[in-house]
């Protein structure tokens, strides 16, 4: 994940974050995707209607962490678009962690791509 580096600073968090580049994708531990279908992406999402969180270290994905209590969430994904530079998701700040955005989605904290779960869309 990675921010339009002209809106931090601002207002905290930029609203529209870098989800995905299309085509070719390595995470920092070195796993390879390709975004082939990105509207299957935005499909599946629209059809799932729920939003995605955005979790620290994917405590959401993990049983361990959900057993322990409540994951907190810095953010939510409400929307996606699909642009020429890729997939972008429109986040909206909780309420406890607003004011503090920039601290949580940075250039510095940038989260790398593949590190999750992949999805119809993603191979």
């Amino acid at each position: 994940m990675t921010i339009n580096p002209g809106a931090v600073g601002r207002t905290g968090a930029p609203a529209w974050v870098h989800l995905f580049p299309p085509g070719k994708i390595e995470g920092r531990d070195g796993r390879r995707y390709v975004l082939s279908n990105p509207a299957a992406v935005m499909r599946g999402f629209e059809q799932r209607g729920v939003d995605l969180p955005v979790d620290y270290e994917h405590q959401s994905e993990t049983t361990e962490a959900r057993m322990r209590g409540p994951v907190p969430a810095a953010g939510w994904i409400k929307e996606l678009r699909l642009e020429d530079t890729g997939l972008w998701g429109r986040v909206v700040a909780c309420c406890r962690f607003r004011g503090h955005e920039d601290k949580i989605v940075t250039k510095e904290t940038e989260i790398g791509h593949g590190e999750t779960e992949v999805h119809e869309g993603v191979q």
